[in-house]
């Protein structure tokens, strides 16, 4: 599949026909981990037609998304879901409920660096809901032996967490790390807490 993509590369690549979508989505569960990353990745070439297609779909991917042990294939079943989803708002909502589930478990077992860099990006890049995981805005409070790169990527997210039930905890957060913060990180705190703040009245008295 990589091969023809690369050969029709000039004519938008690998068409993913409805028969062939079908295809790749029942033979899924036969792939490594690293091959089915690839095939779902495919897959956001196929546009079932039926809505009842769609419904088939999900449910078939459904161990992708929230049974998996791979916060990788997570996202990559994320992005399908919501690419499939698209116009329905309310599958929407469950799906990431279910992904950010599936993805608390893989934060909290796997403490890669390199992983919760790569989930920080992607919460932070994308239009995930951070209301779904408001209520576990502490996962995202440093450790003592964080890299300066992951704190200011987890201090970044955190200024786009705040409500009103969490905000004393999070400012109390970034009193303790801001030493941690050199003067760019620092800035670029400061600025998406004051840009969040003012698409939030209930809690920006509480920031200042």
């Amino acid at each position: 599949m990589c091969a023809l993509e690369n050969i029709f590369a000039l004519e938008k690549g690998l068409i993913v026909s409805n028969k062939l979508g079908q295809y790749l989505i029942n033979a899924l569960p036969n792939y490594t981990a690293i091959s089915q990353r690839l095939v779902l990745q495919f897959l956001l070439k196929h546009s079932p037609r039926k809505k009842s297609q769609v419904f088939e779909h999900l449910n078939d991917l459904d161990n992708q998304l929230s049974k998996d042990s791979s916060a990788a294939t997570v996202l990559c079943a994320l992005e399908l879901f919501c690419h499939f989803s698209q116009d329905m708002q309310k599958v929407r909502e469950k799906v990431f409920s279910a992904a950010w589930a599936s993805l608390k478990i893989n934060l909290a077992r796997e403490r890669n660096e390199e992983i919760m860099a790569s989930v920080l990006d992607y919460l932070s890049t994308t239009d995930f809901p951070f209301e779904v995981m408001a209520q576990d805005y502490k996962m995202f409070f440093c450790r003592d032996d964080d890299p300066q790169y992951l704190i200011k990527k987890k201090s970044c997210l955190l200024s786009k967490m705040i409500t009103p039930n969490n905000a004393e905890s999070i400012l109390q957060e970034f009193s303790s790390i801001i030493k941690s913060l050199d003067s760019a990180s620092l800035y670029t705190v400061l600025m998406n807490i004051s840009n969040h703040m003012g698409s939030k009245p209930e809690v920006e008295g509480m920031c200042w």
